[in-house]
């Protein structure tokens, strides 16, 4: 702050003594030079006593000027003060407009830590005049938010600047007022000679229109309320904006022929609720149209028909917002691609045979289902293998997508025990091992059954007393051989037992001892097998009847 001092004075003192500007232009009444910013170019300030305002005329890079009105008294939309970083160094330097001075606060340690006067600039005409600062003064500033337009809807802070010109820190209580509708107060210490930013509670920005904005200190024992208060307005505007922010899917590298489903962000930007129609195209064969709801600021994954990756190759990808009036089109599109490469896959998809249980020595054909699961026809191996003893492999060749049942080398089923089935695509560059094979197993045990068949005799009409040889069919249709226990009754009177050696899957008679036949009358004849540990019982007796009658037959001996 003292080079500003130096520089103000020489600047001050040049101006004066010889009535010309940095460019030797003639200063008009009023008019005065000071390097506010230390560039070696002197700004202008012009002072107007009769009406009590001073500007200063700040350049710009682009060779315009930012002015600063200041006025002694101030009063609505007629500022006293006002915050700026003039060196500038990243902190505010407070500008205040006495009767006949310019009283500029260096900044402290931090923005808005304000030093007491490091600078009077006597105005023309009036000697060198001290700052009054023996009674309390609260200033607003600035109005900082909200200014201008803005969008409805919006969610706003108010926020001010206020300045205490107090010989005294003060907690300050601030007003701040818009439209008809907000009203809030904070309340805040502010050091002697600071100023800091007072921020209010949120403002929704509504209704429409141009809105009232008043900020006013309200420090009690204030000895000059000229500088309590600042009035603006602001106009409240609609807007219409729907945007397509990104990509969601499908992105990057696909396979040809998987489903996905396209995404895509969007958001409405806009200042009211709107029914957004969005697009998106992929290549030049797929595009869909769906309707989304969304409220003013809210953005949402927008979900589109589902897309079977296709055809090979890259991919444009496009979004787009179609909303009618949209203000701001530049963001109505998002763009993307994607690759489409072929899909080499087989899949060894189910064990058919041999499965579950199977008596040992069974013979089977061993099949399995597989499919071609790429986008181009494909030749590839299959293996199946059952235990650690059978193996074989046969070569397919399948169209995209399609699916075949393939049958191996019959296996007799051994050893006893359960085996491991597996059936395996052997595909060269096959992309998706996860599957390649299919798994099953088999159960293979010894069966036990012996099969009472049928009853051979006695059976249908026999007369009283006639001897007859029982006799029945069995089978052996286990998988070993066996000696056979069978039973044989007719009737309650007989009942006999014996055995019946058979091979596995053979067939022999079984006899019983004679029976003669009695008693007459209807009588049930049945034969069952007792073979331990027969595992099909349900075949294991055969039923039958026999009709034991008496005959009358009269013989004729002699003719007399």
């Amino acid at each position: 702050m003292q080079g500003i001092i130096i520089a103000l004075c020489a600047a001050l003192v040049a101006g004066a003594g010889n009535g010309s500007s940095a460019n030797n232009s003639p200063l008009v009444p009023g008019e005065f030079l000071l390097d506010l910013n230390r560039d070696g170019s002197p700004e202008r300030l012009l002072w107007h006593r009769p009406t009590g305002r001073l500007r200063l005329f700040l350049p710009r890079p682009d060779g315009g000027e930012d002015t600063i009105s200041l006025w002694n008294p101030p009063g609505p939309g007629r500022p006293g003060t006002a915050v700026r970083d003039l060196t500038p160094d990243g902190g505010l330097d407070l500008l205040v407009l006495g009767r006949s001075a310019l009283y500029v606060f260096g900044d402290g340690p931090k923005p808005g830590a304000l030093r007491p006067p490091a600078l009077v600039i006597a105005l023309p005409g009036e000697p060198r005049t001290p700052l009054d600062s023996t009674g309390l003064d609260a200033a607003v500033v600035e109005i900082a938010t909200p200014v201008g337009e803005v969008d409805s809807n919006a969610l706003v802070t108010p926020a001010a600047w206020i300045a205490n010109l107090s010989p005294v820190g003060c907690t300050i209580a601030v007003r701040f007022d818009i439209g008809g509708s907000y009203s809030e107060t904070t309340h805040a210490y502010v050091g002697s000679f600071q100023a800091r930013q007072f921020l209010f509670p949120d403002w929704r920005a509504l209704p429409l229109g141009d809105l009232a904005v008043r900020c006013s200190t309200m420090l009690p024992g204030d000895t000059w309320n000229a500088n309590d208060m600042i009035a603006d307005s602001i106009s409240v505007v609609g807007r219409r904006d729907a945007a397509a922010l990104e990509i969601l899917s499908p992105t990057g590298t696909v396979d040809s022929g998987t489903p996905i489903v396209p995404l895509a962000r969007i958001a409405n930007q806009g200042t009211s609720t709107e029914s957004i129609p969005v697009r998106l195209n992929i290549g030049t064969a797929y595009h869909d149209t769906v309707l989304v709801l969304l409220e003013p600021g809210q953005d949402t994954a927008v979900s589109f028909r589902t897309w079977q990756a296709e055809p090979v190759g890259l991919l444009n990808v496009r979004c787009s917002t179609m909303l009618a009036d949209d203000e701001l089109p530049v963001n109505n599109r998002a763009s993307g691609s994607v690759i489409v490469k072929p899909l080499v896959d087989a899949a060894a998809l189910t064990v058919l045979a041999p499965v579950g249980a199977l008596d040992s020595g069974t013979v089977v054909t061993p099949r399995a289902t597989v499919a071609n699961l790429s986008t181009t026809t494909r030749s590839f191996p299959v293996r199946l293998t059952i235990g650690s003893i059978y193996t074989d492999t046969v070569s397919v060749a399948l169209a995209p997508r399609e699916t075949t049942t393939v049958s191996f080398r019959d296996w007799t089923a051994s050893p006893l025990g359960f085996l491991a089935v597996r059936c395996s695509t052997m595909l060269t560059g096959d992309e998706n091992n996860e599957n390649d094979t299919a798994n099953a197993v088999v159960e293979v045990g010894v069966r036990i059954d012996a099969w009472a068949r049928t009853i051979l005799a006695p059976i249908g009409t026999i007369d009283s007393g006639t001897v007859v040889t029982p006799a029945a069919q069995l089978t052996n249709n286990g998988t070993r051989p066996a000696h056979i226990p069978a039973r044989f009754t007719i009737g309650h009177d007989y009942d006999r037992t014996d055995s019946l050696f058979l091979a596995p899957g053979a067939s022999g008679s079984i006899f019983f001892p004679s029976w003669s036949a009695t008693p007459v009358g209807l009588l049930a004849v049945r034969c069952s097998t007792a073979l331990a540990g027969d595992t099909f019982p349900a075949n294991d007796t055969v039923s039958a009847s026999v009709s034991v009658v008496t005959r009358t037959d009269a013989e004729l001996s002699a003719i007399l």
